[in-house]
C-alpha cells in the first residue's frame, strides 16, 4: 500500500549513513574506482580487509547479486539459459509481502506494566538493526503508546 512504501521510505532514510545488519561496521562503498567489487575484497591496501578479516563484509550482498546474475552463473544453476537471464536480488519481496509467521509475544506483560504505572525500558539489539529491532518497533507501536520523540539513531561522539 502506498502508506506501507512511505513507511519503509522513512526507515530506509533514517538507515541511509548506517549498515543495518552491523551497526558497527562501516557501510558497503559500491562504485569503486576498481573495475571489480570482488577486487577490492582482494586488495591487501584495500579498507575492506579488517572488516573481511574480522569476519562481517558489508558488501556481501553486492557480490552475491552480481555473482547470482552472471549468464554462466544463472545457466550452470539452470535458472535460466544464459541468454535470457532472470534478475537475481537477495530480497524476495513476493515473500516478504507475505510474511505471516511470528513468534509469540510479550506485549501483555508490557500492557499490564504500564497500567501498573510502571515504567518499562525495551532494549532491542545489539550490533544488528534488523533483528530483533523492527520485531521489537512493530509490536510496541501495537501498544497504540503516544510517541512523544520519533525513532532515531543514537550517536555518542558522532558514532552509532
Amino acid at each position: 500500500s502506498p502508506n506501507c512504501s512511505q513507511c519503509v521510505d522513512e526507515v530506509l532514510r533514517q538507515y541511509k549513513e548506517i549498515d543495518i545488519y552491523s551497526l558497527y561496521t562501516s557501510v558497503c562503498m559500491p562504485n569503486s574506482t576498481s573495475n571489480s567489487s570482488m577486487e577490492v575484497m582482494f586488495k591487501a591496501n584495500s579498507k575492506m580487509m579488517p572488516r573481511i578479516m574480522g569476519g562481517y563484509d558489508p558488501c556481501l550482498d553486492d557480490y552475491a547479486k552480481k555473482f547470482y546474475n552472471r549468464p554462466d552463473v544463472q545457466k550452470a544453476l539452470h535458472a535460466s539459459d544464459g541468454l535470457v537471464l532472470r534478475n537475481w536480488s537477495i530480497c524476495n519481496l513476493t515473500i516478504f509481502g507475505n510474511w505471516s509467521d511470528s513468534k509469540p509475544t510479550v506485549l501483555p506483560i508490557y500492557k499490564k506494566l504500564i497500567n501498573a504505572g510502571l515504567r518499562i525500558w525495551v532494549y532491542s539489539g545489539d550490533t544488528d538493526g534488523r533483528v530483533p529491532v523492527l520485531s521489537t518497533r512493530y509490536s510496541l507501536n501495537a501498544l497504540g503508546l503516544p510517541i512523544t520523540k520519533s525513532w532515531r539513531p543514537w550517536y555518542h561522539e558522532k558514532q552509532v
